[in-house]
């Protein structure tokens, strides 16, 4: 199986925050729109092994507002249970072939194997896209992504039309 997209665990840093605001149910909900859209074209979608543990802020991670009752920060159920459902999907990748976890990006360096993995995978000649949770300002299109000073460009897939533009380039 070759995968088409991967998660990028770095777009949910502001989650914990936009729960507050009421802006996280819009992102996820985006979210589960490519990832179902992605499911509905047999295109394949990994995740890190450990996506679960992805950061929110504050400490909290993604498994908590997914699992834990007490947890402070709220889905509404339906929502958390399609986003479960959904990640529990999506493959995990080999990440044997990978010599770190930090990307550039965005003009920002981030803990994101998930982008690393599209990085090492697009190098190896195979394309990826990445899927980030679309939460204020994330990049999209194609970006400039640097691993151990080698920079390519990698798609990001937020909406229907840059979805069907990775496929076109």
């Amino acid at each position: 199986m070759k995968a088409r997209f991967v998660l990028d665990e770095s777009s949910w840093a502001g989650a914990l925050e936009a729960s507050l605001v009421g802006a996280l149910a819009d992102a996820v909900e985006r979210l589960l729109e490519r990832l179902d859209a992605a499911r509905d074209r047999d295109e394949p979608v990994v995740k890190h092994e450990n996506y679960y543990e992805t950061d929110l802020g504050d400490g909290v991670q993604l498994y908590a507002p997914l699992f834990d009752p007490h947890c402070p920060m709220r889905l509404d159920r339906d929502l958390a249970f399609r986003l479960y459902t959904a990640l529990d999907r999506a493959n995990a990748f080999d990440d044997s072939q990978l010599t770190q976890s930090v990307a550039e990006f965005h003009q920002e360096v981030r803990f994101t194997p998930g982008v690393v993995w599209a990085h090492t995978s697009c190098r190896n000649g195979h394309h990826v896209a990445v899927f980030p949770l679309p939460l204020g300002e994330v990049p999209v299109g194609k970006v400039p992504v640097t691993v151990a000073n080698a920079t390519l460009e990698i798609f990001f897939v937020a909406e229907e039309s840059q979805h069907v533009d990775f496929f076109r380039s």
